[in-house]
């Protein structure tokens, strides 16, 4: 069996990386020319991204993640109704919620489509979304079994197998 590892720091650090995943959000969230936005709560950072179906049209970034900046950067795109989230530790795609998020104890057990009833959510774990990404336009297009794990704030892992995603209760394990 073949193993490659391969390690791209992208010059402009964390946004290339978070952009770079929420395309897969918003690729996932429709396929049709439309408003959606990409947010990506990271441990020191949240990263808000408008697209409109061909490109970014305005980007947010606020630092010290907690709910209530959340809310206020949602609060700046009132015109998008879709949103996808990337959210490190456990979530449930299913109900929407943050079940464990280590670096911000404060999201814990946070349910964002209750948080934000008005709009349509779709919330996956960040590497899941980042793996996502890899499979669909990186590294990953053309493999089969891929293991990714990211570092930032804290580490955090997903795994594919035979092209599909571990659901995050199963990915606990790469986390």
């Amino acid at each position: 069996m073949k193993y490659r590892v391969s390690l791209k720091i992208p010059f402009k650090g964390f946004l290339v990386l978070s952009n770079f995943y929420i395309y897969a959000i918003m690729i996932i969230m429709t396929n049709k020319k439309e408003n959606i936005l990409g947010v990506d709560i990271g441990g020191s950072k949240i990263n808000f991204v408008a697209w409109d179906g061909r490109k970014i049209i305005k980007q947010v970034l606020i630092q010290k993640p907690t709910i209530a900046k959340l809310k206020r950067g949602i609060e700046q795109f009132p015109e998008i109704k879709k949103i996808g989230f990337g959210a490190p530790g456990i979530v449930d795609a299913k109900t929407g919620k943050i079940i464990k998020c280590p670096n911000l104890p404060e999201f814990n057990g946070l349910n964002l489509k209750k948080l934000f009833p008005d709009n349509e959510i779709k919330i996956d774990n960040d590497v899941h979304c980042f793996l996502l990404a890899e499979k669909l336009i990186g590294q990953a297009k053309n493999k089969k079994n891929v293991l990714a794990v990211m570092m930032g704030t804290g580490i955090g892992g997903a795994i594919m197998i035979n092209n599909k995603i571990c659901p995050s209760q199963l990915a606990k394990l790469a986390e």
